[in-house]
């Protein structure tokens, strides 16, 4: 590490703000790796600002960040150099990550380790190369993003926005450590501004080129950002064991619904071989694992300081091929299937498409 120098390849800044307790083993992290580092005073509300002036630090013909309390795993900025150099169309690189807490303890793989596709706006991580993880970008790339477009959720967004340009390569080793506290900036989100970043990410998409068109994609964006209400006259309710079900949206091949499971309950493990989906955890204890990896644990169901459920919004793609289960526990749990169907299948409750694993061929919601 080299503080304030021009030695190293890539300018990495800091935004300093109430994180300073773990700011030591922050700069720990960084002491052996190929960067400047240059600090930067943070702008109540406007992460945005803070960032551009970052990213304007220095002369490196790379450039990076990282948040102060947060853990780099030695070698990763390398990794990312070797990368980016391997393919010198790219745009940057970036590396998977695991979330810990307080303490640095691990508590489970991150967004872009373990392929489920979320990010702070619960946009699909195939869109948006994960969440908090290592990234390495191309300077010259990222001047053309400047000025950044949203003041509160600017990283996103400038993950998909530099996309336009080439793209970005994903190295499979874990870079970095996402530490979880009660100051985390993406628990103070407001409606309006998840609203706006969601708009503007629509259109960089529409402007990417690598990005090959995914009719669920779209339609998810399209009803994440707006959700509208199409619930059919006949059968848009329906009790299935353990689960209720409600039809907030059906048209064409494209459903949503809403669905909520009774305490203690355990979905064997099964595949809907005509659905396509995204999964939205809403609230309630969830466990739920696809092709034997969870990607959503008990470990993340936690409140924010306000009361409200934190994980709420977080997504996950099943598609028909995917072996999937999940465990609900004592507060029971709620979430929404954003549904493409396909093969010519029409839609209805999504039980009603299925293949159990193993012996039993029931839906067998049972009682843990």
């Amino acid at each position: 590490m080299v503080e304030n120098a021009k030695e190293a390849e890539i300018d990495v800044h800091i935004v300093l703000g109430s994180l300073e307790p773990w700011l030591v083993e922050c700069l720990d992290s960084l002491k052996d790796e190929n960067v400047n580092v240059h600090f930067i005073n943070k702008v109540d509300g406007d992460v945005a600002s803070a960032r551009e002036y970052g990213f304007r630090k220095g002369n490196a013909k790379y450039v990076s960040f990282v948040d102060p309390d947060d853990i780099v795993v030695q070698g990763s900025f390398q990794k990312c150099l070797e990368a980016i150099k391997a393919n010198p169309d790219c745009v940057g690189a970036y590396t998977s990550d695991v979330l810990v807490d307080e303490k640095g303890n691990f508590i489970c793989d991150g967004w872009a380790t373990n392929e489920a596709p979320f990010t702070e706006m619960g946009f699909p991580k195939e869109l948006t190369a994960g969440v908090h993880h290592l990234r390495v970008f191309k300077r010259e790339f990222v001047e053309k993003c400047l000025p950044l477009k949203s003041k509160m959720i600017p990283e996103p967004l400038l993950n998909l926005e530099i996309q336009k340009y080439g793209k970005l390569i994903h190295v499979p080793v874990v870079g970095y450590k996402w530490r979880q506290h009660g100051n985390n900036t993406f628990k103070k989100y407001s409606p309006n501004e998840l609203a706006e970043a969601i708009s503007i990410a629509r259109e960089f998409i529409k402007q990417i080129n690598h990005i090959d068109s995914d009719p669920l994609i779209d339609f998810f964006l399209q009803w994440y950002e707006r959700p509208i209400y199409r619930a059919p006259y006949e059968s848009s309710v329906i009790c299935d064991g353990n689960i209720w079900g409600t039809v907030l949206y059906r048209h064409n091949e494209f459903q949503v619904q809403l669905f909520t499971i009774a305490p203690n309950t355990v979905f064997p493990s099964h595949r809907h071989p005509n659905v396509d989906a995204f999964e939205i955890y809403l609230s309630g204890d969830i466990e739920f694992f696809v092709n034997r990896t969870k990607v959503l644990g008990q470990e993340e169901h936690g409140k924010t300081d306000e009361g409200f459920t934190l994980m709420m919004g977080k997504s996950f793609r099943v598609r028909p091929e995917d072996w999937h289960h999940a465990v609900i526990g004592p507060r029971g749990g709620s979430f929404i299937s954003v549904q493409r169907w396909m093969n010519g299948a029409k839609p209805t409750n999504v039980g009603f498409d299925w293949i159990a694993q193993g012996e039993d061929k029931r839906r067998n919601y049972a009682s843990a």
